[in-house]
């Protein structure tokens, strides 16, 4: 089992940020983290969440990521600081208990190498598919 730990990451600018430890699972309740150095208000940070049980047939482990990305600005006319806009990312992976730990592994590594791409980056960017 892995042990809870931060996360290192980039941003669009390649400057280094962190989702630091916010909560570890129990078992039942999702890892969470939390990029606190985005903001000093809670509900203008990244956050991130992770849960990882058995599918309701008990034949595979479900992974549900959830990471949200909120945009916040002052507001001109009263001063306060507002969420205007939620970019939010979620991710189920169902991992067959019957499937050898390389195919597995392969598939991962696949996923991991979609995403990293600069092709599934750039769609994302466009708000378009490959054509």
């Amino acid at each position: 089992m892995p042990s809870m730990a931060s996360i290192a990451v980039t941003n669009a600018a390649a400057v280094a940020k962190t989702f630091d430890v916010g909560t570890p699972s129990s078992g039942i309740s999702p890892a969470t983290w939390v990029m606190t150095s985005e903001s000093t208000f809670a509900f203008a940070r990244p956050v991130m969440d992770l849960t990882v049980r058995d599918n309701a047939a008990k034949d595979a482990r479900k992974a549900t990521l959830t990471l949200k990305v909120p945009y916040a600005i002052t507001d001109p006319s009263t001063g306060l600081v507002k969420t205007v806009a939620t970019v939010p990312f979620y991710l189920d992976v169902t991992l067959p208990k019957n499937a050898p730990d390389l195919s597995k592994n392969d598939a991962i590594a696949f996923f991991q190498g979609v995403v990293a791409s600069v092709l599934f980056r750039d769609c994302l960017r466009a708000g378009f598919s490959a054509t």
